[in-house]
């Protein structure tokens, strides 16, 4: 410590007594929901809101498939939570780190949150268009950013453990596949 038993601003001191910068903090703490929620059965997505001075307002991780909740996204989640903390709606002057880049539906919730930046580590495959065109696909909050720390590929690691474990574990027998598809054709 810096001997008066306090952190530099923005950084955090590690377990072994060395300091580590904001950002990478801020990764950490978000890998570590997100790691909890992929133990759980979900994508392991995790989120980290933060104020101006860098203390967590909430972390929560993927709660899809446990709640039976299309948008239990990491990111909603995390700003539900801060609002009813800090008892307002409105998030300015705040920092969100999520393990993967904000969907279109989560982006946008940062921008009515009024969310000041955000930051992630792995960066989204795919977005569909439709996806863009629903929501207007506003710009991010004032500044997004992907992460180049070494947790980002972490983050990006163990996405694709997840998805990977996954396909094989959820891949259908081939008689399966053609009943399944058969069934969807005779609904056609």
């Amino acid at each position: 410590m810096n001997g008066e038993g306090s952190l530099p601003p923005g950084d955090a001191v590690g377990l072994d007594g060395t300091w580590l910068p904001e950002t990478a903090a801020r990764a950490l703490l978000s890998l570590v929901v997100a790691a909890e929620a992929g133990a759980g059965g979900e994508i392991p997505v995790g989120a980290l809101l933060t104020d101006v001075v860098g203390r967590p307002l909430a972390a929560c991780g993927n709660d899809c498939v446990t709640a039976s909740d299309p948008l239990g996204h990491a990111e909603l989640r995390t700003v539900r939570l801060a609002a009813r903390r800090v008892g307002n709606y409105r998030l300015g002057d705040t920092a969100l780190h999520a393990t993967l880049e904000p969907c279109p539906i989560c982006r946008a919730a940062l921008v009515e949150a009024r969310v000041a930046r955000v930051t992630h580590d792995a960066p989204r495959v795919a977005d569909l268009p439709e996806a863009r065109v629903a929501t207007g696909f506003r710009a991010a909050p004032s500044a997004e950013e992907r992460s180049d720390h070494v947790l980002a590929e972490a983050s990006a690691g163990m996405l694709r453990f997840f998805f990977k474990e996954r396909r094989t574990t959820l891949k259908p027998d081939r008689e399966s596949a053609l009943i399944m598809n058969s069934m969807i054709s005779a609904e056609r």
